[in-house]
């Protein structure tokens, strides 16, 4: 069977999508069009698609996008017309507390099961098609909403050291495939921000899987918590420039 590269994209509000489509100029009006070559797993339909803006891009697809068109144009550019897959699991308002509506806790977060359920589904549906699959990377941006709650913060190391191990083991991916990961922007406005910052950081020191990359050079929106469209493309533009 053909190898086909997989690449996952995870994470809270940020990678979710807060660029409006219609703020894309004409000079980038290519992010709209479908990929052909590169298909999105979507749950509505539980199936593979050519990733489309607005179609299949988000959970919610609300005329916003995140990273996820831009690193399917830099797959594309790399790769040409040989096919690749990706699942976005994304939710606003997430993150790694247990007590947190959206929670990404691998043993009771209902976002964490989404994350495990689709990746597997995408990769039966692709081995049923008779590929042999390669998931390629994990690209991850979380903290931000556990850097607002005081007990969230305090326990996010133990808790994403955990989260990224528990992906590994239960995905049964090799420790070869990066976790690419944006540190949080030091200007979040966020009441715990320094202790989430620190924490991401001494697990990335330690996890030789991590690629942890600064975001301080990027805009953020008026809110100091989200991206501009702008933003989004050089978020998908720096997932795949960390993904070696």
């Amino acid at each position: 069977m053909d190898p086909i590269d997989l690449n996952i994209i995870l994470g809270e509000s940020n990678p979710d999508g807060r660029g409006s489509g219609a703020d894309i100029p004409l000079i980038q009006a290519y992010l709209k069009q479908p990929f052909p070559a590169v298909r999105i797993w979507n749950p509505n339909t539980a199936q593979l698609e050519p990733l489309e803006f607005d179609v299949n891009n988000s959970h919610t697809n609300d005329g916003n996008f995140g990273p996820e068109l831009q690193y399917a144009t830099r797959v594309s550019m790399a790769d040409g017309v040989r096919p690749s897959a990706m699942v976005k699991v994304t939710r606003g308002s997430s993150g790694l507390d247990p007590a947190f509506t959206y929670s990404w806790d691998p043993d009771t977060g209902v976002w964490y099961t989404n994350l495990i359920t689709r990746v597997n589904a995408a990769i039966a549906a692709l081995t049923t098609e008779g590929w042999t699959v390669n998931i390629r990377s994990i690209n991850c941006s979380l903290g931000l909403n556990d850097a607002d709650n005081a007990s969230a913060a305090s326990n996010f190391e133990t808790r994403f050291q955990n989260f990224v191990n528990r992906i590994y083991s239960d995905l049964s991916i090799p420790s070869t495939v990066p976790f690419v990961m944006n540190q949080l922007h030091v200007g979040a406005d966020v009441a715990f921000l320094g202790t989430v910052i620190t924490a991401v950081a001494n697990v990335a020191a330690v996890d030789s899987r991590i690629n942890l990359f600064s975001v301080d050079d990027m805009q953020l929106a008026a809110d100091l918590l989200h991206w501009e469209w702008g933003e989004e493309i050089e978020l998908g533009n720096r997932f795949y420039d960390n993904f070696s």
